[in-house]
C-alpha cells in the first residue's frame, strides 16, 4: 500500500484512514465479531494506497486466548488475483461472444455415462434448452434430432465416439420446440486415460443452417442463372487472348454452338469452323481488332451446328486488364439471336401487311406535333382516303381542315383543341367530302404522347373510313325492322336461354307480344315464363327443355299457354343447343310460333272430315236406297236361275233312271247362281259399310266394268245405254276400291239423272295421261252444265235437281283430292257435259 511499517505501528496513520468510506460499517462489524468471538473471517475489502488508488485485499484476525487483547492479522493483497479473475471473466464473455457469433457451441460428456458434463451458453441456445433446468439429459439431447437423422447420428457419431473412441465429423438435423429445423455440423474428441479408458468425450457443434441454405440459394441462382440462360438462349464464355484458350464456357454456350460439355472445350480452330463460311473473316477481324485495341466487342454472325438450321449469333465481349494495363482475358456472353432475325424479317413483313391492311380495312393512321400541329406522318392510306397525293408532301393542318364536311368541321376543330390543349384522347366520326364530291364516313382516334416533363410531344392518331359499315348499320337496323314485322306478320318470337344461368339472354319484342309481358319490365325469369305455361302441359315442357339439353338435342314442344286475361293459345317452341369448347350445353336459342290458328284449324278440319264421312256415308245410303228396286230385280235373277236348277236337280234324281251328270251339271249351276247373287250382295253391303277405308292397287277398267253391271238396270229403267272405251295396259293405282267406287258411281248416276227424261247415251272413257297418270272420263248427253255456274258445282249444298242434297260431287272431288289427284267438269260441244277425274299411278310414284 506504499506505506512505511512505522507509519502504520507509530499510528501516524491509522488503519480507518485506509478504509474508504463504504467500507467502514463493514469494519466495525469485523471488530464487534472479534471482541465478542475472538475472530474474524477472512473478507474481502478495499484500502487505499498512498497515491490515493484503491487496493483490493483480504484480511482476517483473531486474538490470543491468554491475554484476550493482543492477536494476529493478515492483510493479502488480492491485486493480482483479481487482475487475473478478471483477465479470465473476459475471456469467458469473448468466448461465449465467439461462439455467438460463430453459432458454435462446446459440450463435455462423461465417458461412461455418456451424460453431459459442460454445455456452453451457445450449446443451450442452438438446442434451445434452458440453462435454468439444468444440463439436459443424453435422451433429450437425442429427441432434439430430426427424426430421419436420429438413427444415423447414434449410429456414426455417439457410438463411433464411445465404442471405436475415435473422432466423428457430421452433419444432421435438429428440430426445435416451435418446430425450426437446423442444420449441424458436430465435431467430437475422445480424451482417453493412460490405460486406455475412456475418460470423456469433449466437441463442439456448429450451427450451418445458413451456411446450408446460402449453399441451397447457390444451387437455385446457379440453377436459375442456367434457366435464364437457357430460356433467354445466351451462354457466357471466357478466353485468354495470349493463347487463344478457352477458359469456361457455360452450359447453354454448349447447346447454342452444338457442343458436347461432356467432351474437352472446344479450340478456337473448332470453334471458327462451326461459324458460317461467309461469316469467318468478319468475325476473325473483330477479333483481331479487339485484342489489338483492348476494346469491347459487339459482334454478329451465323454458325452452322451440326445436325441443326442455321443460327444468328451475337457475341459481346469485354476485356479483363491487370494493374498494369496488360490484357488478362476476355469475358462475354454469345446470345442466340435466330427469333430475333426472324422476327425481324417478320417485322419487315408485317410492315408489308400493316400497309396492306390498312388498305383492305381502309384505316389510316397519323402523327402531328404537340405545339404546332404540323403533321409529321401520314400513311399511304390516309392520303389515298383523304384524296391527297403523297408525291406533294405532307398536307397542312389547314389543308386537311378543308378536306372535313362543313357541317362537321367544328366538331372535329372542338375534338382536335381537346387533344391538343386538355391532353385527353379523342374519339369522333365526322364525314369528309372527297375531290370529287363524295361523302364519306370515318371514325377518328386520336391519342396525346407527352414527354417525360408531361408537355404534349405529338398526337397519334387513326381514321378509319367506316362508310360500308355505316351503311351496313343503317342496312341491319332495316333488317331488325323488316325482322321484327316479319316476327309479328307471322306470329314469331326468338329467344336464346343461358342454360348455365338459366336465365334469358335474348327475348324479341314478338315473343314478349305472344307471352304477353310487357318489355319494359326487363325480360321474365325462367320461373315467370313456366307459370305462364298451361298447367296440364307445364311439366311435359320443362322435361322437354331438360332433355334437350342433356341429349345436346334439339328442342320441339307443343304447349298451351295460359294468359293473364284467361285466354288460352297454343305454342310451338322450337330450340337448338350452342356448344362451348368442351362440348357442353351454353345455351339454347330458338323461335316460339303462335299455332293456335292452325290447331284450331286442324280441329275444324278433323270436324269437317269427320263430317264429310259421315255425309258420304249417307250419300252411299241414299244411293242404294235409289238402288233398291233395280238391285232387288238383278238379285232375283240369280235366285229364280237358282231355284229352276235346284227343281230341275231334283227331278233328275227322282226319276226311275238317275242322270247323276245332268244333277251334278243343275247342282253346279244352281252354286254358280247363289254365288253371282252373294257378290251383288256384298257390293252393296260394301257401299254400306262406314268404317271399310283401306288401299290396294286397284285396275281402273275393272272397277269401272263392276260399276256397269251394278248400274245395267238403273240405266236400263231410263232407257238410257251404257257403252266404254278402255285403253289397254293402262298402270294401276293405290287406293281405297270402295271410295274410287263411290265416286265412279256418283259422276255415272249424275249423268244418268241428266238423261232421265231426254235417253241417250252413257260413256265412260279411260286414258293415260301426262306423268304416267290415269284419266277418266264420264259423259253424258243430258242437260249440260248450268249457265253461268259451271264454278260452283263442285261447291257444298249446290244442286240443280229438285230432290238432290248438293254433297255428291262434293264427296267425289275429296274422294279423288284425297288420293292425289283432281277432279273436274267441261261441256260438251254438243248436248250434255263430261266430268273427269285423273289419278296417279303406281309407276307415277315410284318415279
Amino acid at each position: 500500500m506504499q506505506y512505511e511499517r512505522e507509519d502504520l505501528i507509530s499510528g501516524r496513520v491509522r488503519w480507518t484512514d485506509l478504509t474508504p468510506a463504504e467500507w467502514r460499517e463493514r469494519d466495525e462489524r469485523a471488530l464487534a465479531e472479534l471482541k465478542e468471538t475472538g475472530r474474524v473471517q477472512p473478507l474481502e475489502k478495499e484500502y487505499f494506497r498512498k497515491d490515493g488508488c484503491r487496493v483490493p485485499v483480504l484480511i482476517g484476525a483473531a486474538l490470543f486466548k491468554e491475554s484476550g487483547n493482543e492477536g494476529v492479522a493478515f492483510v493479502l493483497d488480492l491485486s493480482e488475483q483479481k487482475r487475473v479473475e478478471e483477465t479470465l471473466r473476459k475471456r469467458e464473455v469473448y468466448l461465449a461472444e465467439s461462439e455467438r457469433l460463430a453459432h458454435t457451441g462446446s459440450w463435455a460428456r462423461d465417458g461412461t455415462t455418456r451424460e453431459a458434463q459442460y454445455y456452453s451458453e451457445e450449446m443451450f441456445r442452438i438446442f434451445g434448452f434452458d440453462p435454468q433446468r439444468g444440463l439436459p439429459k443424453r435422451d433429450e439431447w437425442l429427441q432434439r434430432m430430426h427424426p430421419e437423422d436420429r438413427d444415423r447420428v447414434r449410429r456414426e457419431a455417439s457410438d463411433r465416439m464411445f465404442l471405436q473412441k475415435v473422432d466423428t465429423d457430421i452433419e444432421y438435423r435438429i428440430v426445435l420446440p416451435d418446430g425450426t429445423v437446423k442444420h449441424i455440423r458436430g465435431l467430437a474428441h475422445p480424451v482417453v486415460s493412460s490405460d486406455g479408458e475412456l475418460v470423456e468425450v469433449l466437441g463442439t457443434v456448429v450451427d450451418i443452417t445458413e451456411r446450408k441454405d446460402t449453399e441451397q440459394a447457390l444451387r437455385r441462382s446457379e440453377s436459375y442463372l442456367a434457366e435464364a440462360q437457357r430460356l433467354a438462349h445466351i451462354g457466357s464464355w471466357a478466353w485468354d487472348p495470349g493463347g487463344m484458350n478457352v477458359l469456361y464456357l457455360s452450359e447453354e454456350w454448349y447447346r447454342i454452338f452444338g457442343f458436347d460439355p461432356k467432351d474437352a472445350m472446344p479450340t478456337s480452330e473448332q470453334l471458327l469452323q462451326r461459324i458460317h463460311p461467309e461469316d469467318r473473316g468478319r468475325w476473325q477481324s473483330t477479333i483481331d481488332r479487339t485484342i489489338a485495341e483492348k476494346s469491347d466487342y459487339d459482334v454478329e454472325f451465323r454458325i452452322l451446328p451440326p445436325r441443326s438450321t442455321i443460327k444468328y449469333i451475337r457475341s459481346v465481349g469485354h476485356p479483363v486488364l491487370d494493374l498494369s494495363g496488360e490484357l488478362l482475358q476476355f469475358l462475354g456472353v454469345a446470345m442466340d439471336v435466330t427469333e430475333r432475325k426472324h422476327a425481324e424479317e417478320a417485322l419487315r413483313s408485317s410492315e408489308a401487311y400493316l400497309m396492306e391492311a390498312q388498305m383492305l380495312t381502309h384505316t389510316g393512321s397519323c402523327a402531328m406535333d404537340g405545339t404546332s400541329r404540323e403533321i409529321l406522318y401520314w400513311s399511304e392510306e390516309m392520303f389515298r382516303l383523304f384524296g391527297f397525293v403523297p408525291q406533294q408532301g405532307l398536307p397542312k393542318w389547314d389543308q386537311w381542315l378543308q378536306g372535313i364536311h362543313p357541317e362537321d368541321r367544328d366538331k372535329f376543330k372542338l375534338a382536335s383543341d381537346e387533344t391538343f390543349l386538355k391532353k385527353i384522347d379523342c374519339d369522333l366520326e365526322f364525314r369528309i367530302v372527297g375531290p370529287d364530291g363524295t361523302v364519306r364516313h370515318i371514325h377518328g382516334i386520336g391519342h396525346p404522347v407527352l414527354s417525360p416533363n408531361g408537355e404534349l410531344a405529338q398526337v397519334v392518331g387513326t381514321m378509319v373510313d367506316i362508310t360500308d359499315r355505316m351503311s351496313a348499320e343503317e342496312a341491319l337496323k332495316r333488317s331488325e325492322t323488316y325482322l321484327a314485322q316479319a316476327q309479328r306478320v307471322a306470329n314469331i318470337g326468338s329467344w336464346v336461354f343461358d342454360t348455365v344461368r338459366m336465365r334469358p339472354v335474348h327475348l324479341s319484342a314478338e315473343w314478349h307480344r305472344l307471352q304477353d309481358f310487357d318489355p319494359t319490365d326487363g325480360m321474365p325469369t325462367w320461373e315467370q315464363r313456366l307459370q305462364r305455361i298451361h298447367p296440364e302441359d307445364r311439366a311435359g315442357y320443362e322435361e322437354a327443355f331438360n332433355r334437350a339439353i342433356a341429349e345436346k338435342s334439339d328442342l320441339d314442344a307443343e304447349f298451351r299457354i295460359l294468359l293473364p286475361d284467361s285466354t288460352i293459345r297454343y305454342i310451338r317452341s322450337v330450340g337448338h343447343p350452342v356448344l362451348d369448347a368442351l362440348g357442353e350445353v351454353t345455351q339454347m336459342m330458338g323461335v316460339i310460333m303462335d299455332v293456335t290458328e292452325i290447331i284450331q284449324a286442324e280441329q275444324q278440319h278433323e270436324r269437317l272430315r269427320q263430317e264429310l264421312a259421315h255425309l258420304s256415308h249417307m250419300n252411299r245410303v241414299s244411293t242404294i236406297g235409289e238402288l233398291t228396286a233395280s238391285l232387288a230385280h238383278e238379285i232375283k235373277q240369280p235366285i229364280g236361275a237358282a231355284v229352276t236348277n235346284a227343281q230341275t236337280c231334283l227331278r233328275l234324281l227322282d226319276g226311275e233312271r238317275i242322270n247323276l251328270i245332268e244333277a251334278r251339271e243343275a247342282a253346279s249351276e244352281m252354286v254358280l247362281d247363289a254365288r253371282r247373287a252373294a257378290d251383288i250382295i256384298d257390293r252393296v253391303r260394301s257401299l254400306y259399310r262406314k268404317d271399310s277405308s283401306h288401299h290396294e292397287t286397284v285396275d281402273l277398267n275393272d272397277l269401272i266394268r263392276e260399276m256397269i253391271v251394278m248400274l245395267r238396270d238403273e240405266a236400263n229403267r231410263h232407257s238410257i245405254t251404257m257403252c266404254t272405251d278402255l285403253a289397254e295396259g293402262l298402270p294401276k293405282v293405290t287406293a281405297d276400291r270402295v271410295q274410287l267406287q263411290q265416286a265412279l258411281m256418283n259422276l255415272m248416276l249424275n249423268g244418268i239423272e241428266a238423261m232421265r227424261e231426254t235417253t241417250g247415251e252413257l260413256s265412260i272413257k279411260s286414258r293415260l295421261a301426262e306423268g304416267h297418270q290415269v284419266q277418266i272420263s264420264v259423259t253424258d248427253a243430258g242437260v249440260g252444265l248450268p249457265i253461268g255456274k259451271a264454278d260452283q258445282i263442285f261447291n257444298a249444298f249446290f244442286t240443280t235437281k229438285p230432290q238432290g242434297t248438293g254433297l255428291g260431287l262434293v264427296i267425289t272431288r275429296s274422294i279423288v283430292e284425297s288420293h292425289g289427284g283432281r277432279v273436274w267438269a267441261t261441256a260438251n260441244s254438243g248436248r250434255g257435259a263430261t266430268f273427269h277425274f285423273m289419278l296417279p299411278s303406281i309407276v307415277a310414284v315410284t318415279a
